[in-house]
């Protein structure tokens, strides 16, 4: 790992997990299923963007990226 990748701050950690929660939600998922996507790394934030661009119904996201 680089120098600069292991100085990320809390704040910007906290920034990251903001972002990805709000992306969540607008997508049509419940907090907690927005949060357990947040918790969760293997849930990468460019299947989440995919689903959406294909028009996936938010009942489905969950069960997809969860």
């Amino acid at each position: 790992m680089s120098e600069q990748q292991t100085n990320v701050t809390t704040d910007e950690m906290a920034a990251v997990v903001c972002g990805r929660r709000r992306e969540a939600l607008d997508a049509g998922l419940s907090w907690d299923d927005a949060e357990d996507y947040c918790d969760n790394p293997e849930a990468k934030t460019e299947d989440l963007r995919h689903l959406i661009e294909i028009h996936c119904p938010a009942r489905l996201l969950a069960r997809i990226l969860l």
